[in-house]
């Protein structure tokens, strides 16, 4: 997952594919977001394909790359939502890590306030 983001901050195009084991496909159903691409859900917009399990296959996943390799319109609407990529990583000013650890701290003291007061 962690490379579509570092190929998005690269600026490259890019065709996603996920072929995972059988615990993994059912852990799908329980999975509420719009695209399991980082970059797409960092752009808030689905602009990098994505093939999972059977829709895995060679030739969808060469009928999504072609147009990436010359000037299309496809390959210019990627190229644009690359750009983005990096900005919206920002949050309030703070890098992503700073955020995560933020609200890991968060979290963390939200369930120690809970252990507290739950009575024993």
């Amino acid at each position: 997952g962690t490379v579509t983001l570092e190929l998005g901050l690269a600026g490259v195009p890019m065709v996603v594919a996920y072929k995972v084991d059988g615990i993994a496909v059912h852990m799908r159903r329980f999975i509420r977001v719009p695209s399991i691409v980082l970059a797409n859900l960092v752009i808030r917009e689905n602009i990098f394909p994505e093939f999972i399990q059977e829709e895995c296959t060679g030739e969808k996943l060469a009928g999504a790359l072609l147009p990436l390799l010359s000037e299309t319109p496809e390959r210019d609407r990627q190229i644009g939502g690359l750009q983005r990529i990096a900005g919206n990583m920002l949050l309030d000013g703070t890098t992503p890590s700073e955020r995560a650890a933020e609200t890991a701290i968060a979290v963390i003291e939200q369930g120690i306030k809970k252990r507290l007061s739950v009575p024993r």
